[in-house]
């Protein structure tokens, strides 16, 4: 998060057009000069991305509608009571009068069942957020204060435990600014104010890099790493195991409905077999155990760079609790995403959705199907 940059006063429409002049290409002397005009008439802006609060208290990080709403969100999951605040710390450049906006959904308009409060430096404000009935994540204003400069505490309010939504907060002194719902502009619109880094750092190169950490991806870096290749293993998730996790407790058994054949899963499992429970925690010390291995928890893949058509030569990522970006450079590429998104994103001839029944004689399969395919 970065704090006391400036914007243009009340027109946030032209700060996009400024920033993506530089984004799309557009000359550097006109992007400079509407620069310098934004700079006569600035406003100061505060963005705070609710997934860098330095205690997230009870609210967890959630990251899996990265690719949909462009960056994680922290979500109160209490169910017998409100959690615990979710508190940090932000400079405010300078005193004046601020306006407050907080991105979030009201995931259940009927009975807006996410409901929290932001408090600023101890003062909570009449406003209850998650209660906007649109259904949408949507920017809901949380009126105005006087804040003095230096260093003022946020903390996120829950009120209900069930399934409060934060995505982001903006500070600013233009109180006329209105933001956008465009996830496109809102993408810009984060680099440009901190909320993800402008940076992008190249990890590498790898021999194999693995995107998917449940167990074929874990098994497939394990693998590799014993084969002499250095490899780096993403997981968008805090743990490692998919379905086997400790997040979703599916334990690993095969096909054990077809006695006495019982197919189940060989190699590698064998080495981290036991209580379901504890798949995640076997499969970090196998992990942390093997020469060779990097492993980079909370890194969702967002794309790949093609080094010519049909070829990947880096995967690029998204650290989901810092805003870090990466680029891990790579000869081999192994897709264990669960939603083959490595694949698509390389042009990967694919399909998705039910096939008819002409096509293999299944019994079971509609008689008009409603298959996709790409490429």
């Amino acid at each position: 998060m970065r704090s006391g940059l400036k914007a243009n006063s009340g027109r946030w429409n032209r700060i996009f057009a400024i920033t993506a002049a530089v984004v799309l290409g557009a000359s550097w002397p006109l992007a400079a000069a509407e620069a310098a005009s934004a700079a006569e008439d600035s406003a100061s802006i505060v963005w705070i991305e609710a997934e860098h609060f330095q205690q997230p208290g009870g609210w967890v990080n959630d990251a899996q509608f990265v690719d949909q709403m462009g960056s994680p969100f922290l979500l109160a999951i209490g169910l017998e009571g409100p959690v615990a605040d979710a508190v940090t710390t932000v400079s405010i450049p300078r005193t004046g009068k601020y306006r407050l906006w907080v991105r979030c959904r009201d995931w259940v308009p009927e009975f807006s069942p996410g409901r929290f409060q932001v408090v600023l430096g101890g003062k909570s404000p009449e406003k209850v957020f998650g209660a906007s009935k649109s259904g949408e994540w949507t920017w809901e204003d949380g009126g105005e204060f006087d804040l003095p400069a230096g260093t003022l505490e946020i903390r996120l309010h829950d009120l209900t435990g069930h399934y409060g939504r934060c995505d982001a907060i903006v500070l600013t002194t233009d109180t006329e600014l209105r933001l956008p719902d465009d996830p496109a502009k809102i993408a810009v619109l984060r680099e440009r104010y901190g909320g993800v880094s402008r940076e992008i750092r190249d990890m590498g190169p790898y021999d194999t890099v693995v995107v998917g950490g449940g167990l074929a991806g874990t098994f497939a870096a394990v693998a590799s790493a014993r084969m002499g290749c250095r490899t780096a293993l993403l997981q968008n998730r805090p743990v490692l195991g998919g379905n086997s996790s400790t997040e979703i407790l599916v334990n690993p058994e095969g096909d054990t409905t077809r006695e006495p054949l019982d197919p189940g899963e060989g190699g590698i499992i064998e080495e981290v077999r036991g209580d379901v429970f504890g798949y995640s925690e076997r499969l970090l010390k196998l992990v942390q155990n093997q020469p060779r291995l990097d492993l980079f928890l909370n890194t969702h893949a967002k794309g790949v760079e093609l080094a010519e058509p049909n070829k990947i030569k880096a995967v690029r990522a998204l650290d989901v609790n810092s805003g870090q970006r990466y680029r891990f450079l790579g000869t081999t590429f192994i897709d264990c995403t669960g939603d083959g998104s490595i694949g698509v994103w390389a042009g990967a001839e694919y399909r998705h959705g039910r096939e008819p029944r002409s096509m293999y004689g299944e019994t079971r399969a509609p008689e008009v199907g409603d298959l996709n395919k790409g490429t």
